[in-house]
């Protein structure tokens, strides 16, 4: 069998039309094998056996609609916590506003860097360890100035669900087109016969 991209998908229709599809083909494989081995000698009860367990792994395989569906929820729960990550910026220029009036005391808590940042989630990222980073290097000043140590402590668990979100938005799918495309492979072997 050759090597394909385990993200690749090679395969015409559905994933459910596939594998029924696969199984019948493994059926027939069955009553006629000793055909197919005559024509392919690797076409054999090893090749028949691996192809059944090929179809069954990608019978447990999450169908595409789900998969759509969840992926969808994650990508919602990034941009809400893109949102947050912007709500939480606004809050802490205001206040970093009222405690320093230094342009360069200003740019250490990001200032311009929003635009950026908004649509950008590793950037965004960066943004909040760079806000987390100068709220606690100015701590006193900013609470002086009614920004409170909770308002503060916010930015980093914002950076860690943010970061989680993110990590488990992007390795959601491994595994999944693999196990499909194996039992196309197989099917196409016997297809081509």
């Amino acid at each position: 069998m050759k090597k394909l991209k385990k993200t690749e998908r090679r395969y015409p229709g559905t994933d459910s039309f596939m594998c029924e599809s696969a199984r019948i083909l493994h059926g027939i494989l069955g009553d006629d094998l000793l055909k197919f081995t005559a024509f392919d000698s690797t076409i054999d009860a090893g090749f028949r056996n691996d192809f059944l367990k090929a179809i069954e792994a990608a019978d447990s395989v999450t169908d595409d609609n789900t998969v759509v569906a969840i992926h969808r929820e994650k990508v919602e729960r990034v941009n809400a916590l893109m949102e947050r990550s912007g709500r939480k910026y606004a809050d802490v220029m205001y206040f970093a506003r009222k405690a320093f009036s230094s342009r360069a005391m200003l740019k250490r808590f990001g200032a311009g860097d929003y635009p950026k940042a908004k649509y950008n989630r590793i950037r965004m990222l960066s943004l909040l360890e760079n806000l987390e980073t100068a709220c606690g290097e100015n701590r006193a000043a900013l609470n002086a100035v009614g920004f409170t140590d909770n308002a503060i402590s916010e930015i980093a668990t914002l950076k860690v669900l943010l970061n989680e979100a993110l990590t488990e938005k992007n390795t959601e799918k491994k595994g999944r087109v693999g196990q499909l495309q194996r039992v196309w492979l197989c099917s196409t072997n016997v297809m081509i016969l």
